[in-house]
């Protein structure tokens, strides 16, 4: 794991550190902090955010949103799924799971929501199957 340290100002410092590639994005990730005091305290919590980070407890490393993951597992899937099913996935997707969940980010994505949007096919007279199929897709 790597880290940087800088001095911002006077007895301002900002501590970075490196956490991965964004597993949906591609993209780098890291952390930030400033810190207020002396450059011994600054590497201290750069340390800390180190140990952080290694233990996986700084964050969610996604930026990605639940669409971007939709994308990805439609484009990976659609190898091994008949045509016809890629069709009724899309369709699925695009007119109802994308609409009501498509701009949740991964690390706000939580039950509560989840269960709102069952809710919500429900209540939109959705057949039992087709919110089966929803929650297949989610899955």
């Amino acid at each position: 794991m790597r880290g940087s340290l800088r001095e911002k100002r006077p007895d301002y410092w900002e501590v970075r550190v490196e956490i991965g590639v964004d597993a949906v994005t591609g993209k780098r990730s890291q952390i930030s902090k400033v810190v207020r005091g002396t450059r011994r305290e600054a590497e201290r919590s750069l340390n800390e955010l180190i140990a952080k980070a290694s233990a996986g407890s700084a964050g969610g490393t996604t930026a990605a949103t639940f669409s971007d993951l939709l994308d990805a597992w439609m484009e990976h899937a659609a190898t091994d799924l008949a045509y016809q099913t890629i069709v009724g996935y899309n369709r699925l997707i695009n007119k109802r799971i994308k609409p009501a969940l498509g701009s949740v980010k991964l690390r706000k994505l939580d039950s509560a929501k989840l269960d709102q949007f069952y809710r919500s096919l429900t209540a939109a007279g959705l057949s039992p199957a087709t919110i089966r199929q929803a929650h297949a897709i989610i899955r």
